[in-house]
């Protein structure tokens, strides 16, 4: 029964805080009205017989302002035009000469009115006055301003498009009705000690393993939703002049939703965003810096500035990433692209600075141990003291070249090549040749990973859809009803005692 209990609050707009608006209040302040024109204490609505009153709203929306994405909202200013019939109203026109008079709004019957999804309403007129021709035809113009909540749909951001409601309910002309059919409900759910019958062949599944039994739970039949005495005939005009906005309305849409217990209808605005100021703010600067990196690829392993570059672009991109959390807004389903497409751009750049690093410090170790451990003598120096013998002149060699004068000699030894790496300096030489050709492989995967992920971006871009999940109380209207199978109790809700076996 807790569920039903939900129904009435609500239905009757309790679910959001709104401040309060000059005007008199009905004596069951629990309906919240944000609108002057709530229904006198001594009026009722108009009799239209067994229909439904018909009442004409014209809409002319005049600027659309402070589209904040980060919050959620949407600020509109609107005239509202209300019309209908009130034959209380007529005056015989030869004894009341005069085709139209102007009568206070607290005098006769008006409709309250209440927007959903306001977070505030200013009315500019307290206190309206409406027109009344001798056939009893009354008309009423309203002006307010607006901050409503808006479900932006920001995926493709900032190319974005989304529609944004404003629901108008007029609570007071049906919340006795509301209140008499949900205390309906609550007894036929309740019905006392309800007792629920149970087929002789149906059979608890835990029956046969000693497990406690439940009663059976079958449905009873729905109470039809009461007809209200007031029905919307809605029409919007776009009658917007300023065009010098970020997001711009598109189309505008007005309709009248099926099934609602208290009269209603919507006005839809159809917004799209220009991205002049998102693609200058955020993607020229990602998009200079990918390719600063990649440049900077193109400088030698071996020099300091290019580990010095590297590192200073990785934060210049860090501090840009994080501006660009605060600029982008977050949601629990359907996340802009753009997040996702920084953040792969985050990883290239850290993945390309770490490259450079760690093959810089391989190379500068290895130097460093070129230059403790010092290069090999030639060989003939080596063997000097060794073959020390008689002097070059008792043998008859020429001091100079070394050449046999006579005999059979030793043929001297060769010095070593000036350009071929031994010992330490062939090591050197073998560590800067691999990390150069890493390097290079690495700069070649480096370019075809970031041509991949544009080219996936594109393509995510122009093809990809998500749909939001919906809200609570559209997946579950007013909180839902408890379900009452037909067969084997699944169910832990227990209604009353349960009855005989």
């Amino acid at each position: 029964m807790a569920a039903p209990r939900l129904l009435l609050p609500l239905l009757l707009g309790l679910g959001a805080t709104r401040p309060s608006v000059p005007g008199r209040s009905l004596r069951a302040p629990a309906v919240g009205l944000n609108s002057p024109l709530e229904v006198h204490e001594g009026t009722q609505i108009p009799s239209n017989g067994s229909a439904p009153l018909l009442l004409a709203v014209q809409v002319f929306v005049t600027n659309v302002f402070n589209v904040d994405i980060l919050r959620y909202t949407v600020s509109s200013m609107l005239l509202l035009r209300l019309s209908w019939l009130d034959t209380r109203l007529a005056r015989n026109a030869s004894v009341h000469p005069r085709h139209v008079r102007t009568l206070p709004w607290d005098s006769l019957w008006t409709p309250g009115l209440t927007i959903q999804e306001a977070l505030w309403v200013d009315w500019q007129d307290p206190s309206p006055r409406a027109q009344v021709d001798q056939d009893g035809h009354v008309e009423l113009y309203l002006t307010l301003t607006t901050e409503t909540n808006c479900d932006f749909e920001l995926l493709h951001f900032p190319r974005d498009q989304s529609n944004c409601t404003l629901s108008f309910y007029a609570f007071s002309n049906s919340a006795r009705k509301a209140i008499a059919y949900s205390r309906a409900k609550l007894q036929r759910l309740g019905h006392r000690q309800l007792r629920l019958p149970r087929p002789r062949s149906w059979r608890h599944p835990e029956s046969e393993t000693g497990g406690s039994r439940s009663p059976q739970l079958t449905a009873l039949p729905s109470l039809p939703p009461p007809a209200t005495e007031l029905e919307f005939r809605p029409h919007v005009v776009n009658e917007i002049v300023s065009v010098k906005r970020e997001y711009v309305v598109r189309d505008l849409k007005s309709q009248v939703p099926p099934r609602q217990l208290v009269p209603c209808f919507r006005v839809s605005l159809h917004l799209q965003n220009t991205a002049l100021k998102a693609i200058l703010a955020l993607l020229v600067p990602g998009e200079a810096l990918l390719l600063a990196d990649l440049c900077g690829g193109l400088l030698p392993l071996q020099a300091a500035e290019r580990t010095a570059f590297k590192v200073t672009l990785l934060l210049g991109y860090l501090v840009f990433h994080s501006s660009l959390v605060q600029a982008l807004p977050s949601s629990s389903s359907c996340n802009p692209l753009l997040i996702h497409y920084f953040t792969v751009q985050l990883l290239l750049l850290f993945a390309s600075t770490m490259e450079t690093v760690l093959l810089a410090a391989l190379l500068a170790r290895d130097h460093r141990r070129a230059k403790r451990s010092p290069g090999p003598a030639p060989r003939g120096e080596q063997r000097a003291p060794e073959d020390a013998g008689p002097s070059p002149e008792g043998r008859g060699l020429l001091p100079a070249s070394g050449l046999l004068l006579g005999g059979v000699g030793r043929a001297p030894e060769c010095s070593p090549c000036p350009c071929r790496p031994t010992g330490a300096a062939g090591g050197a030489g073998s560590w800067r040749s691999r990390a150069e050709a890493a390097d290079h492989a690495f700069f070649l995967l480096y370019v075809a990973g970031v041509v991949c992920s544009q080219l996936v971006f594109i393509g995510l871009w122009t093809w990809a859809t998500c749909k939001s999940d919906p809200a609570p109380g559209e997946a579950v209207p007013h909180g839902g009803q408890p379900r009452l199978y037909q067969g084997r109790a699944t169910s832990s809700l227990s209604l009353g005692a349960p009855g005989p076996p």
